[in-house]
């Protein structure tokens, strides 16, 4: 039913493979606070990739009610995701959308 629900919504979608951003352990612990040239160079090239892809072919997401999903509510939307699989749940983007504060 999550599969359904999620190619319901965004019926077209492209993957990207990303390896390890770092080989030193303890760099990944702290990842949010290493700069770009910490990262492996396959790493940068990859992101660089799915950053490129995101900005020149992205459209804008709109959700069943007109609502536009911009960065904050993706993150939102993937946050409330992880919770409901995590929790066992089926998550559904219209109860996550509306449980967004923004």
């Amino acid at each position: 039913m999550s599969r359904e629900c999620i190619r319901k919504f965004f019926p077209e979608r492209k993957s990207f493979v990303f390896d390890r951003p770092t080989s030193a352990g303890k760099l990944l612990l702290h990842i949010e606070e290493a700069s770009e040239n910490q990262m492996e160079w396959d790493f940068q090239v990859q992101s660089k990739n799915f950053c490129s892809c995101i900005f020149t072919k992205a459209k804008i997401e709109t959700l069943g009610e007109g609502i536009i999903v911009t960065g904050n509510e993706l993150a939102t939307l993937v946050v409330t995701y992880v919770e409901a699989i995590n929790g066992g749940a089926v998550p559904c983007v219209e109860n996550a959308a509306h449980s967004n504060p923004h």
